[in-house]
Formats: C-alpha cells, sequence, structure tokens
C-alpha cells in the first residue's frame, strides 16, 4: 500500500495521528494527495481536529537532502530510469516500491496548485452542506480562510441562509453558486419576511453584499426592484437596512432613499402602512446633513402621508 493510499485510510478512520505520521515519514510522497487525503476524513467528523492539517497544502515541500545515498542521487535516478517511470502515465502504480528520496526527484513529487487548492476547498465545503453537516460547513470555510487564503463567503451564507429557513433544506447549493451575485442574493433571502427582516440582512445579505466590493449597490438596487411587486414593505425594509450606517454592507443612503420613492410612485395603491412608516422614517434618519435637500423633503412629505393613510 503506497503512503499516500494509508494516508487515505487513517482519515476514513478519523485518525489525524495516523495521516501526520505518514505525512511526517513521507512528506514527497503525500505531497500530490493531499486534497484526496483531507477528503478521505469524514463530514461527521468534526474539522476543528484536523483543520490544523490544511497548513500542509501552503507548506513548502521538503528540499532535496545533501546527504541522499549515491544510488538515490539524481544522476543516478535518471540514469536508471526510475524517474522516468514515476512520471510515466500509470506512474502512480510504483509509489508504494520507492523512497521519499527517490520520490522527491520526480516532477510527480509537487504540491496541488493555488487553483486547484481553491477548488479543492469549494468543492469540500459543498460536501458538507450536501451531507446536512452545517457545523462543519462553517467550521471548514473559517479554517479555509484562516490557513489557506481562500475566500467560501458563497458557501457560507448559503449555510447561513438554511439554517435560518431563509432557502429549503433540498436546496441545490451548486445551483445556487452557478447564480449571478442578483439572483444569488434573491435564493438566500427567498423565505425572508418582515419581522425577521433585519436579522435575515445581518446574517445573510450584509455579508454577501460585503463580498461584492464595488458591485454591492448595484446588486441591492436591483434586487429591491424585482422583490418590490410581491412584497412592497419589506423591499423597502430591504433599503433601510442597507442604508444603515452600521451596516457592513452599507448602501448610500441616497440611492436607497431615491429608489424607495420610485419604487412607491409606481405602485402608490401599496398597502402594508404600518411597515412603510417604520422603513420610511429608518431611510430618512440614514439621511445625513449632506444629503440633497429635496430629497429629504419627499421622504418627509411620503412619510406624513404613509402616517395619514394607517394611522
Amino acid at each position: 500500500m503506497s503512503p499516500s493510499r494509508a494516508a487515505c485510510v487513517f482519515a476514513q478512520t478519523g485518525s489525524v495521528d495516523g495521516v501526520q505520521l505518514v505525512c511526517s515519514r513521507h512528506p514527497c510522497l503525500a505531497l500530490p494527495h493531499l486534497c484526496q487525503v483531507l477528503s478521505s476524513f469524514p463530514e461527521s467528523s468534526d474539522v476543528d481536529l484536523w483543520a490544523p492539517l490544511l497548513d500542509l497544502l501552503v507548506a513548502e515541500p521538503r528540499p532535496e537532502r545533501p546527504d541522499d545515498p549515491k544510488c538515490e542521487s539524481g544522476t543516478a535516478l535518471e540514469a536508471s530510469g526510475l524517474v522516468g517511470a514515476l512520471e510515466a502515465e500509470g506512474g502512480a502504480e510504483l509509489e508504494a516500491w520507492v523512497t521519499d528520496n527517490v520520490f522527491s526527484h520526480s516532477s510527480a513529487c509537487a504540491p496541488p496548485s493555488r487553483v486547484e487548492v481553491e477548488g479543492w476547498a469549494l468543492r469540500r465545503v459543498l460536501d458538507f452542506v450536501r451531507e446536512g453537516c452545517l457545523s462543519n460547513a462553517r467550521k471548514f470555510a473559517a479554517a479555509a480562510r484562516a490557513r489557506l487564503g481562500v475566500c467560501l463567503d458563497g458557501p457560507s451564507g448559503f449555510v447561513d441562509a438554511l439554517e435560518l429557513g431563509l432557502v429549503r433544506y433540498d436546496a441545490d447549493c451548486d445551483l445556487f453558486l452557478s447564480l449571478g451575485p442578483r439572483d444569488a442574493l434573491a435564493c438566500l433571502l427567498e423565505q425572508s419576511q418582515d419581522d425577521t427582516l433585519r436579522r435575515d440582512f445581518d446574517r445573510v445579505a450584509a455579508p454577501f453584499l460585503a463580498g461584492l466590493g464595488g458591485e454591492a449597490e448595484a446588486v441591492a438596487l436591483d434586487l429591491v426592484q424585482g422583490e418590490f411587486e410581491g412584497r412592497p414593505a419589506w423591499a423597502i425594509g430591504f433599503l433601510a437596512c442597507a442604508a444603515r450606517s452600521g451596516s457592513p454592507a452599507k448602501v448610500d443612503g441616497q440611492a436607497c432613499a431615491s429608489k424607495a420613492l420610485e419604487l412607491l410612485r409606481s405602485k402608490p395603491g401599496v398597502g402594508g402602512w404600518a411597515e412603510l412608516f417604520g422603513h420610511l422614517s429608518s431611510l430618512l434618519s440614514c439621511l445625513g446633513d449632506g444629503a440633497d435637500p429635496a430629497l429629504v423633503r419627499e421622504v418627509k412629505a411620503l412619510c406624513g402621508r404613509v402616517q395619514v393613510r394607517f394611522s
């Protein structure tokens, strides 16, 4: 049995010590197979126990030792044809029959590339989601960010939305990840209600928008444009949440207020006056001293009309 296969067997049984032993004794032979080894840990096993092994994916390969036996020197191995055999198709079958030092001379002794690690991390977090191990999915996403520098905000937001009941438990995470930003945000907030909007925004929407950088404002305004027809009060409330100064994904207050006025003009007979008054008041408080005076007056006038309707 090759060392990499032995490491996979140890991982399948949840033996972190076993995997560490193989990787310390045979660092070169284990190196190309680290993603496969780490994928062998059961999704139900505590990620905190084996997360330190993620450091192996970004560790420097072991340098060639100056005291290599003469029979295992690079020149001797090249002449023997063994290195070429290891690098040829099917060479992996020879790994169980060579020393770690011999394998170190082969080009097959290479760590996963950055692209491969990022792709693996995304697939791995999806494995946790599919198995319903949401706590471990969150732990893995945090460990991948801290130890590998890989950002998995998309899957993390999906996990949060699942736990809050904002998306159905049979929802397809792979499909979610294929959506554009606007549709993905709509998916995350599909089941959000007026009375849970503040919580939903802070737990799910704010981190998602914060990850979009300069796109956040356009995505937020596009979302409410589509949601207003079906749930107008919720859409205006979303704008109020986005405009809050304390939000990590703060959207320009004037942009939010202007969009709210535009939407309410398009549907003057909208209901939910009590909720609308609260959201408009929040929007008004988000307009600082430097806001357009005409915009402020219009929002105040609208607040007054809405208050009259529900009082």
